[in-house]
């Protein structure tokens, strides 16, 4: 497991804790946690730069990624997945942390 990982459930325990239903859990390649505003988050940090956030919401997929694949978007790398449709990333930023980016996509779901 990567230290991203671990640092990221040291603050999930520590900072952000009244927000998750119960504990990190640790994946094969990164976190799952469950929201008490009602999703399942999974949070995936190969390095600083690439990371995916993966959540449902009314049965839609939702996605934060930094996969370098449309380079059209203003915010590429960054892009933001609901269901088939792919958008500008206007929530994370690769200058941010991982825990800056985490916070941010907490407040989005609604944490």
């Amino acid at each position: 497991m990567s230290s991203i990982h671990e640092d990221l459930v040291e603050l999930l325990n520590n900072e952000l804790a009244s927000l998750l239903d119960g504990e990190p859990q640790f994946l094969y390649d990164g976190i799952q946690v469950k929201l008490k505003s009602g999703p399942d988050l999974q949070i995936i940090y190969p390095s600083a730069e690439e990371y995916v956030f993966s959540w449902e919401q009314d049965s839609i997929t939702l996605r934060i990624d930094t996969a370098p694949l449309h380079k059209k978007l203003s915010t590429f790398p960054n892009h933001f997945h609901s269901g088939d449709e792919v958008k500008d990333d206007n929530i994370t930023s690769i200058q941010n942390s991982p825990g800056e980016n985490l916070e941010k996509v907490l407040r989005f779901i609604g944490g």
